[in-house]
């Protein structure tokens, strides 16, 4: 299981407080102590279930997180 960002546009920079590219690590970073976002899209890929949180702080930002995992034909 490979935990990676997919797409990650200037609106999604903007809320998250940050202009860099974003991966997976930086990601995580910005949502802790709020959520481990690393392990939850972990644990949503090999689950293949949906997880959702419906208040995360990230930075002066309350945000509602959806995560799915997307899976090839290949998987």
């Amino acid at each position: 299981v490979n935990a990676e960002i997919v797409l990650a546009n200037q609106t999604v920079r903007r809320l998250l407080g940050t202009t860099t590219e974003l991966n997976i690590e930086v990601a995580d970073n910005l949502f802790q102590p709020s959520l481990q976002l690393k392990k939850t899209v972990t644990d949503s890929l090999t689950s293949g279930k949906p997880q959702e949180f419906e208040a995360v702080n990230v930075g002066k930002n309350v945000l509602r997180v959806y995560v799915a995992p997307m899976i090839s034909e290949a998987d």
